[in-house]
């Protein structure tokens, strides 16, 4: 009779074993068929992302691009950036952007209110202080009034489109419309559109109800000639949460309100040759 129950224990623990597996795809994902209600969801997406010291981010924008400033007249467009976020306030990393013909490479830190750029064509390859994003706080992104997590709370009309995949992450994904002026923070300040709703897919980590990925999508505007243009679309990425990264203070900070940049004449010629 011992043995018997002994038994019937070994092949109940390994049933549960194998639906274990199962429903989790053998790596702790999980793959039940049930979804989670969108709106409770967010909420935990808002708490998990208020929780990080760290993260890592990553900004991709398709459609008509964003100016973000001028040198000589001549338009600078965002192309895309790779940043580290610490807390509190502290955001580091390098921004690709769009100079006439030429593709720069900017470094960039955000210390609380103080903005600081360095690249070799844009400020002679020193650190300076230059405001990319006016009003934007490295902080922002976990402020209550600003922040993301505020982002996630405030979707109208959320939608459980359903679990997908996203570079091998197993992910629920959401989408909804958001006051434009809730998501200036998750794309640094650089996002055009500041009223009204615009689209937001949110896409949530299975495993943890972290953020890994969150699009939006600006409304279509008219160019100045009256052609529709493509709207803009942001896709920003998230992960290496609570990871040992820092973001440090710039050195040898050189103070102005204009960009250092390379001479007009230097300017011309690398664009057109």
């Amino acid at each position: 009779m011992g043995k018997r129950i002994a038994f019937v224990a070994v092949i109940a623990i390994i049933a549960v074993g194998v639906y274990f597996f199962m429903s989790t795809d053998g790596n702790g994902e999980d793959d039940s068929t049930e979804l989670p209600e969108a709106e409770e969801l967010m909420q935990s997406a808002a708490v998990n992302f208020d929780s990080a010291n760290t993260f890592q981010m990553e900004l991709r924008q398709t459609g008509t691009p964003t100016q973000i400033t001028e040198v000589l007249d001549n338009p600078i467009y965002f192309d895309r950036a790779d940043a580290v976020f610490e807390s509190p306030d502290r955001i580091g990393g390098l921004v690709n952007v769009l100079f006439g013909e030429i593709a720069a490479e900017v470094g960039l830190r955000v210390i609380g209110n103080e903005q600081f750029l360095k690249s070799p064509l844009l400020t002679a390859d020193k650190w300076q202080t230059y405001t990319l994003a006016a009003g934007f706080n490295g902080g922002d992104l976990l402020s209550p009034e600003k922040g993301i997590s505020t982002a996630l709370v405030s979707i109208e009309n959320p939608e459980m489109v359903g679990r997908e995949e996203i570079d091998g992450v197993t992910v629920y994904h959401v989408r909804g419309q958001v006051d434009a002026k809730k998501v200036a923070s998750i794309t640094v300040g650089l996002i055009n559109t500041d009223a009204g709703l615009i689209e937001i897919d949110v896409f949530v980590r299975t495993r943890d109800d972290f953020p890994a990925r969150i699009v939006l999508t600006e409304p279509a505007m008219v160019g100045e000639d009256g052609t529709p243009l493509e709207p803009t679309v942001w896709t920003i990425n998230f992960h290496s949460y609570n990871q040992d990264l820092e973001v440090s203070q710039p050195e040898d900070v050189v103070e102005s309100d204009e960009l250092l940049g390379a001479g007009e004449d230097d300017v011309t010629d690398d664009t057109e040759g």
